[in-house]
């Protein structure tokens, strides 16, 4: 199950690429991505989601966001 929210814009290949990825680790039961940021015109910010995670000194580790999740219907 993939969530998005309603102004999400995805890469051609996000599918495909999560999908492989939760068949190389059938133990993962959330599969969560990184996401690029963006303005309302899709130009590129200085920041991915993750880039500004570790700024702010957070981990990867504690990464949930709704957008960014993939969840195994298990």
């Amino acid at each position: 199950m993939f969530l998005s929210d309603q102004d999400d814009v995805w890469f051609p290949e996000k599918i495909e690429f999560i999908e492989q990825v939760a068949k190389t680790n059938p133990e993962m039961l959330v599969i969560m991505n990184n996401a690029l940021l963006t303005d309302n015109q899709l130009k590129e910010t200085s920041f991915t989601k993750l880039e500004q995670i570790y700024a702010s000194g957070g981990s990867d580790r504690n990464f949930v966001m709704g957008s960014c999740a993939a969840i195994r219907r298990e």
